[in-house]
């Protein structure tokens, strides 16, 4: 079953507001908690589909003061946690044979409010397990990581497999702008790809003049959230026709190195 992350993160919007709004809203942050579940049935999705499995551990990860919190909620929070992940995957129409196990996780250089999910993965045809980090730390050098060229005036490295953009101080890339949504759009590495998402945006973003919801980019991309220029810049890929097919429409130059 071929689910787009985008449409996972529409449904968790509204499953989660049904299912686990008593439990987590006050102390998970809940646009990350949608962005976790969402990368990790993804996930699931694709592997339930090709595989025969065996058993799904979600090792989610919390602030110990957050866990603590949780905690308080419930005496067998991890039970309940199972079952609505399972309830959640049938509403989604992901398969899982079995009940998953959560594990539960304190670190302490978490953010209060802050979660990361992670998966385990058991294979029945070759009985192995795969664990499989949504976390992914980027640790090349920095001259070969990709960077987002942002307004012409500095460039943001890479250093994690997601990147946020938005107007909200928590943002990595933050953009003083009030036409900005609070939490604008997001980058995020899938497949080996950087994938750009507009995370229902008021005014919306634009790829090279053309509005997206969703797309691959491309070295040399222009990126324009609320007239702010930002310039994807990847070594690794070949150059893109997006900068050249941007000043050609627009006769400028946002940015030098």
């Amino acid at each position: 079953m071929n689910i787009t992350i985008q449409s996972l993160e529409d449904q968790l919007s509204k499953l989660i507001e049904k299912n686990f709004t008593n439990l987590w809203s006050p102390h998970v942050d809940r646009t990350t908690l949608i962005l976790q579940l969402a990368k990790a049935l993804e996930i699931v999705s694709k592997t339930t589909t090709n595989q025969q499995i065996q058993q799904i551990n979600f090792t989610i990860t919390l602030n110990p003061e957050t866990l603590n919190k949780i905690r308080g909620t419930s005496s067998r929070i991890d039970q309940y946690l199972s079952s609505e992940l399972l309830a959640i995957a049938n509403n989604l129409d992901i398969s899982m044979t079995s009940r998953p196990i959560v594990i539960l996780k304190t670190n302490s250089t978490l953010k209060i409010r802050s979660i990361t999910i992670d998966l385990s993965i058991s294979d029945n045809e070759n009985n192995e397990t795969v664990i499989i980090d949504n976390q992914k730390q980027l640790n090349t050098a920095d001259h070969n990581k990709p960077y987002i060229i942002v307004n012409g005036r500095y460039n943001h490295f890479f250093e994690n497999s997601l990147i946020t953009i938005g107007r909200h101080l928590e943002n990595d890339i933050i953009i003083e702008n009030t036409k900005v949504s609070r939490h604008h759009a997001q980058i995020r590495l899938k497949l080996d790809e950087w994938v750009l998402y507009d995370t229902n945006s008021t005014l919306g973003t634009i790829i090279n003049n053309q509005p997206i919801k969703e797309q691959v980019l491309e070295n040399g991309d222009v990126i324009e959230i609320a007239n702010n220029k930002l310039i994807f810049v990847d070594t690794n890929k070949t150059e893109g026709n997006g900068l050249q097919k941007f000043l050609s429409q627009n006769n400028t130059l946002p940015l030098g190195d």
